[in-house]
């Protein structure tokens, strides 16, 4: 369908457990979806719901674009309904960094 897409498994620290003030050292990750538009040159991060969700979507557009003929055409479409675009950005958080400061003032 021409979107310039590409999808990866990843595995991400879930947000919720990257809090400075918890006392467990247990670390869990989650499986997520890594989407690379290509031609938007734009990066984001899906759950699995959501990437099942778009899938749903997905294939909806498929069948529309397969009857209609316009399957392997580049066709303009609204981005609000395109289920490979992302509307919101996406951002990242690589970890939790913990300091202690210990100033000492010599007279």
């Amino acid at each position: 369908m021409c979107k310039e897409t590409n999808f990866r498994v990843i595995l991400q620290i879930p947000k919720a457990n990257l809090d400075a003030n918890k006392k467990s050292m247990i670390i869990t990750s989650e499986v997520a979806i890594e989407v690379t538009h290509r031609a938007r040159g734009t990066q984001t991060v899906w759950t699995l719901e959501k990437l099942q969700h778009r899938i749903f979507l997905m294939r909806e557009m498929y069948e529309s674009r397969r009857d209609d003929g316009s399957l392997f055409k580049k066709v303009s479409s609204n981005m609000a309904n395109d289920p490979f675009y992302e509307m919101e950005k996406s951002h990242t958080l690589l970890g939790v960094l913990t300091c202690s400061w210990n100033l000492s003032i010599i007279r």
